[in-house]
């Protein structure tokens, strides 16, 4: 039975990591306009929960436990709205018939959709993020252990069910849930070191090196363009009568002004000298 947890806990993992990463752009990954993505993450949600149950832990005759719930929510984390009414859907579709339609597999199934409808329409107001997830996430805990327990008529079998379930769930959702969140933190801040290895850090403009990469890549396009190179005049005595500190602000200020002027053009500014 460990071994069936476990293979189970794998598949939800590998689940969340190659979604997380194409899908939240993080390594600059080619995916489809957000359009596309929202439903793309939802039918591939789905389909992941239908595997999960194909390699859930059988608890007894009547009970499986498995990750599909963790599935349903971080994928309204990664995927917005849509993608947990798409994922819920077509993995309550696939209980139904799992083992056969019966009362007791309508019922399973009809929650399962239930329950993405309603995390769905919940994230449509409040949007899913990895602080408020664990709210989604125990609402369809909750939701899942009662109609396990009205299905099983709250028997000693049954409560072994839901107690295997809880503890399952709520433990591989914490572990992905950390996961995630420290890659999250790990790419901000590659992502805050890119920007700031192609970006001046007192004016916020392109630096040197960025400058030489967007003309490269012009000159490379064969584009037409204009170069316009501006310089201070005085600047000196700016910095001699009223200190660096004033002169940091009209380099800000300066840079701000040429930025908001240049950028219906498409302008691109950057700051070449001292």
């Amino acid at each position: 039975m460990l071994i069936d947890f476990v293979i189970n806990f794998c598949i939800l993992f590998t689940f969340a990591i190659l979604t997380y990463i194409p899908f939240q752009n993080k390594l600059n990954v080619y995916i489809p306009s957000y359009n596309y993505a929202r439903f793309i993450l939802g039918i591939l949600s789905g389909f992941t929960g239908c595997l999960l149950m194909l390699t859930s832990v059988s608890i007894s005759d009547f009970f499986i436990v498995d990750g599909r719930m963790a599935v349903i929510a971080l994928s309204g984390v990664l995927g917005g709205p849509f993608a947990p009414i798409i994922s819920g859907t077509i993995i309550g579709i696939f209980r139904l018939f799992m083992y056969g339609f019966s009362t007791n597999a309508l019922i399973a199934g009809s929650s399962t959709i239930v329950i993405g409808l309603v995390i769905g329409l919940w994230s449509w107001k409040k949007t899913m993020t990895f602080q408020n997830v664990p709210y989604f996430f125990g609402y369809s805990i909750l939701q899942t252990s009662i109609v396990l327990g009205f299905l099983g008529n709250w028997k000693f079998e049954t409560w072994l069910a839901i107690i295997s379930f809880i503890v399952f769930s709520v433990l591989s959702f914490s572990i992905i849930f950390v996961i995630l969140k420290l890659l999250s933190s790990l790419f901000e801040k590659i992502k805050h070191i890119e920007e700031m290895s192609v970006t001046d850090y007192l004016t916020g403009l392109n630096n040197n090196r960025k400058f030489q990469e967007c003309t490269q890549q012009l000159i490379e396009n064969n584009e037409v363009f204009s170069l316009l190179l501006l310089d201070i005049d005085y600047f000196k005595k700016v910095n001699d009568t009223y200190g660096h500190p004033v002169g940091d602000e009209v380099l800000k200020e300066l840079a701000l002004r040429i930025k908001d002027t240049s950028k219906p053009f498409g302008g691109i500014v950057s700051r070449n000298g001292g």
